[in-house]
C-alpha cells in the first residue's frame, strides 16, 4: 500500500515511529504531509535534511531524493516502512551524518525542492539554508518546518522579506514555503531588509550611550563630530 495524498495526513497523526529508536514520532504536520504528498514527480529533484515520514513520502513520488541525518537506525526504520508499504527507496540517497558536516564541500544537483527539517538548534538551520540555496533551481521551493522553533523561524522572517525569496505560503502552523525568485548570493546585513529594520532601533540606542559616554567623560568636541556625522547622512 502506498500513500496518498488523502492517507498521508491519517499517518501523520497515527504516527510513524522511526525517531528516537522508534518510541517517537517527530513527523511533520498532517496538513505538511498532504502538501509533500501533492509535489513532484519522478523528475523532481529534491533534498531534505532530517528525516521521518516526509522521507516516505519523498519516496513514494518516484525522484531523486537526498536524505540527510545523522541517525543510522532511522534510516533502516525508514526503509522497513517503504518497504511494507511497497515504496522503492531505490532513488533515494540516505546520507548518514549530520547536515552541517554532509553539505559543506558537496555538490549537490540542481534541486527542485528542499526540506529544512534537521537540527533546530541555531545556526544548524541557517547552515542548511545556506549549503542549498544556491543548487535550488529557479521557482524551486525552500520548505522550512517547525517555524514556531526560533531559530528556524529567523530563517523564514529573513526570507519573507528578502526580494530573492517569494512567500507561497504556511502549510498549517509551523510549515512556511518560499520560491526561489532570483539568484542566491551571500549579502551583508546592510543588504538584508529584515535585518536592517531589527537593528534600527538597538543602534540607535547604542548611539545614545554613546553620547552620553562621551558627555560623562567630558569629550565634547568628540561628541560635536559624532553629531555633524549623524545629521550629515541625513
Amino acid at each position: 500500500m502506498s500513500l496518498s495524498v488523502e492517507t498521508s495526513s491519517r499517518l501523520s497523526v497515527t504516527g510513524i515511529k522511526v525517531h528516537a529508536g522508534g518510541t517517537l514520532d517527530w513527523s511533520i504536520s498532517r496538513e505538511a504531509a498532504a502538501y509533500l504528498a501533492s509535489l513532484g514527480g519522478p523528475d523532481t529533484i529534491s533534498l531534505e535534511t532530517g528525516a521521518g515520514l516526509s522521507t516516505i513520502l519523498f519516496a513514494q513520488q518516484g525522484g531523486q531524493h537526498i536524505c540527510i541525518t545523522p541517525s543510522g537506525d532511522e534510516i533502516a526504520r525508514i526503509k522497513q516502512e517503504c518497504e511494507a508499504r511497497g515504496i522503492s527507496t531505490e532513488r533515494v540517497e540516505f546520507v548518514q551524518a549530520p547536515s552541517e558536516v554532509a553539505l559543506p564541500g558537496r555538490q549537490l544537483p540542481p534541486l527542485d525542492v528542499v526540506l529544512i527539517d534537521g537540527a533546530h538548534g541555531f545556526p544548524l538551520p541557517q547552515i542548511d539554508f545556506y549549503y542549498t540555496a544556491s543548487a535550488l533551481k529557479l521557482g524551486g521551493l525552500m520548505i522550512i518546518d517547525d517555524v514556531h522553533i526560533w531559530a528556524c523561524g529567523i530563517l523564514a522572517n529573513v526570507l519573507a522579506e528578502d526580494p530573492a525569496w517569494e512567500r507561497i505560503t504556511t502549510v498549517g502552523r509551523r510549515t512556511t514555503v518560499f520560491k526561489k525568485v532570483a539568484a542566491f548570493h551571500y549579502q551583508e546585513f546592510c543588504d538584508q531588509p529584515y535585518v536592517m529594520r531589527k537593528t534600527q532601533w538597538p543602534k540607535i540606542r547604542t548611539s545614545l550611550l554613546r553620547c552620553i559616554d562621551l558627555i560623562v567623560e567630558g569629550e565634547f568636541t568628540l561628541l560635536w563630530t559624532r553629531i555633524r556625522k549623524a545629521f550629515s547622512r541625513k
